[in-house]
């Protein structure tokens, strides 16, 4: 996404609210990962699956008078089942100054992570995307998203790391992903 188009796009999410924003496909579709044995490993639990919204406060640049301003936004994550045990995920982050994180991806079970914890990752196969990890584990009551060196999506001083604690909303009568 270019700067501009972020840019609007921050702009966009502050007067009418994130949630109503319409997020973009990402210039380069990421390609699912192959993660050990997909096919033997347990699917995501029901409760995992669906569509998860997280208010929190980030602050903006308001004008010379007052620095900085208080602006109420919200994060959001459709995860959906992709079969074999895999995800399919759409993030959507909003932090400091409106700069924003976009992901969609399919994640395959971690085969690093011990048991009983249930926990994906995406590993990015693209040139663009190099070196690029996006876990997403279930921590209690709690979602958590973490990446490693995944720049590609996001703009300046923002990064593919969130905790989502609201339970999901149902997500069984959307549309199925793009092949999915």
């Amino acid at each position: 996404m270019t700067a501009p188009a972020i840019a609007a796009r921050a702009s966009l999410a502050l007067v009418m609210g994130a949630a109503a924003c319409a997020r973009p496909a990402p210039a380069v579709a990421p390609t699912p990962a192959t993660v050990g044995n997909a096919t033997t490993a347990p699917g995501p639990p029901p409760a995992l699956v669906g569509s998860y919204r997280q208010r929190h406060t980030i602050q903006v640049v308001c004008g010379v008078d007052v620095p900085l301003c208080d602006e109420e936004v919200e994060d959001t994550m459709t995860l959906r089942d992709a079969g074999d045990g895999r995800l399919a995920a759409e993030i959507w982050l909003l932090q400091t100054n409106a700069h924003s994180c976009t992901f969609e991806g399919t994640l395959a079970p971690d085969p690093h992570a011990p048991p009983p914890r249930q926990r994906w990752r995406y590993v990015a196969t693209d040139e663009d995307q190099e070196g690029c990890v996006v876990w997403i584990e279930r921590i209690g009551d709690a979602v958590q998203v973490r990446s490693s060196r995944c720049t590609y999506f996001c703009g300046a001083r923002a990064s593919l790391n969130a905790t989502f604690t609201e339970p999901p909303r149902d997500v069984r009568l959307a549309p199925p992903l793009p092949g999915g």
